[in-house]
């Protein structure tokens, strides 16, 4: 189970550990994960705004944080003043695409799990186990709705409701 999983990580001090945690957390993608920087967020109303040109659909995602990331966030803060958040303290850049996967093998190599699968995981809980509104998950990913006429007809990203969403999450 996840919380279990979420549980277990959390006891690791490892900045790959502390992207892995914002990543479940935020239902992101690793390369929004690892390339976040702090300018990105606005902590006062935890919003996280990735920037169009780091987005797979090229368009500005808005990410509600919960107090858990946040938490991250200022711990990622007091450890360095890099521009990364989850930065390689050696190298000054962000941490390495397989970063995460690798934590995960090593300390968890009974697992059949993947970085990406977190994403899933979240999806089937919001439809499982929630029964949320699926264009609001569908929000939450940043993926795009399935037709141009959807699209033009919905002209909200659902932002506000998402909040509740990822709280739920977070708790979950």
């Amino acid at each position: 189970k996840i919380n279990n999983f979420y549980q277990d990580i959390s006891h690791n001090d490892l900045i790959s550990v502390y992207a892995l945690r914002f990543l479940i957390l935020t239902a992101a993608r690793t390369k929004e994960v690892i390339e976040a920087e702090f300018d990105e967020f606005d902590l006062e109303d935890a919003i996280w705004r990735i920037p169009g040109h780091k987005m797979k659909a090229k368009k500005e995602h808005k990410i509600p944080l919960s107090k858990e990331a946040i938490k991250i966030l200022k711990t990622m803060r007091r450890k360095h003043n890099y521009k990364f958040v989850f930065t390689n303290i050696m190298t000054e850049k962000h941490i390495s695409n397989g970063a995460m996967l690798v934590f995960i093998k090593k300390n968890f190599p009974d697992l059949k799990i993947t970085v990406h699968g977190f994403r899933s995981t979240f999806r089937t809980w919001s439809s499982e186990i929630r029964s949320y509104d699926q264009n609001m998950v569908e929000f939450a990913l940043a993926h795009q709705l399935p037709s141009r006429t959807q699209a033009a007809y919905m002209r909200t990203d659902l932002f506000d409701k998402r909040i509740e969403l990822m709280r739920d999450w977070e708790r979950f």
